[in-house]
């Protein structure tokens, strides 16, 4: 997308903050979070191709079917020394079928040089997880109106979707049970 090219912010350390907004052309309405990511990767490798990707969380709008107009995604650039967090949402909330916005603000981070460990790029797709929170009790239309979705990294090092429902914390996996084995 050549749209893109806009996003390109050189190269070597990262000494200020930027920030931005653009229209997504020809995307709209709520996508998945492999989706979102797919459209944000041309996005994050103009900016490093060493980007560790750190977080994923979908807005209070994700339905039962893992679709959210609304996604962020955190990445460190070590070799940058910088945090960019890109943020997904519909240009005019009252219509499921808006088009999306892609925000952006890329920071200076010294902390982020070093080897820290990102999550994994081959995921379980948010519809997936979605469902496997279903079927441990997630009610997504009768239950808790302020659900999200979001990654998070275990004690354990293990990585999970995680949500909350009236106060009970509800897990599943981030990969597939093959994945965590490879």
């Amino acid at each position: 997308m050549a749209i893109f090219s806009l996003f390109r912010c050189g190269d070597g350390q990262v000494a200020k903050v930027s920030h931005g907004s653009i229209e997504i052309p020809g995307v709209k309405g709520s996508i998945t979070a492999r989706e979102a990511l797919a459209i944000l990767n041309p996005v994050v490798r103009k900016t490093s191709d060493r980007a560790v990707l750190v977080l994923i969380t979908s807005g209070s709008d994700i339905n039962g079917k893992g679709l959210s107009g609304r996604w962020e995604f955190v990445f460190h650039f070590p070799d940058r020394l910088a945090q960019a967090i890109y943020s997904f949402e519909l240009i005019d909330s009252e219509f499921s079928d808006s088009p999306l916005r892609l925000r952006w603000r890329l920071s200076p981070r010294s902390d982020a040089k070093g080897h820290q460990k990102g999550l994994p790029l081959n995921f379980i797709d948010s519809p997936e997880a979605a469902n496997r929170l279903s079927e441990i009790g997630l009610d997504w239309v009768a239950g808790d109106p302020d659900i999200t979705l979001a990654t998070r990294r275990l004690p354990s090092g293990e990585v999970v979707w995680v949500t909350e429902s009236y106060g009970r914390e509800l897990t599943v996996p981030f990969l597939e049970e093959k994945q965590l084995k490879d």
